[in-house]
């Protein structure tokens, strides 16, 4: 799928989503990377070398994996599980791009419902998510993800 997306510059930015490959693993790696380096808020679990070896062994093995190309590069992806979106993460460079929503919506297109979880303090992506019409369903204090960080869970249904 080729979707065209208004950036914040001046030229539009055509984004190809396809399904990942083993392949795809450093760069989906780095994307997680980038995206989470301004993530303050949250504690710092693993190395770099131990984040690749979970998106290559867990992420890839376990989800169905979307990528999101620009110009051949490898800028964003989500991983989902039925129907919960386990991770959405667009390289923070080309945040803001659409290309999380060209990603996003795809989805919404092929599933009747979705959920996932957010970290509270990512207001960012709360609103994002808000504005693609996700509801917040649960907050919690953290104590059940591995950061111990406050989070929200957020419903979407097809209308």
């Amino acid at each position: 799928m080729t979707t065209p997306n208004p950036s914040t510059e001046s030229s539009a930015v055509v984004v190809t989503l396809r399904d990942a490959a083993p392949e795809d693993s450093d760069a989906i790696t780095r994307v997680f990377l980038s995206a989470r380096a301004d993530m303050d808020y949250l504690p710092r679990l693993y190395t770099d070398e131990e984040t690749a070896w979970w998106v290559r062994n867990i992420v890839l093995e376990n989800s169905s994996v979307r990528v999101a190309l620009a110009h051949g590069e490898l800028v964003g992806f989500l991983a989902r599980n039925g129907n919960e979106v386990e991770h959405l993460y667009v390289q923070s460079d080309r945040q803001g791009r659409d290309i999380g929503t060209a990603l996003l919506q795809e989805q919404q297109q092929s599933h009747p419902g979705l959920t996932l979880w957010v970290f509270a303090a990512n207001e960012r992506a709360r609103r994002f998510y808000e504005r693609k019409g996700f509801v917040a369903a649960e907050f919690t204090d953290g104590e059940r993800n591995e950061e111990k960080v406050p989070d929200v869970r957020y419903v979407w249904t097809a209308k």
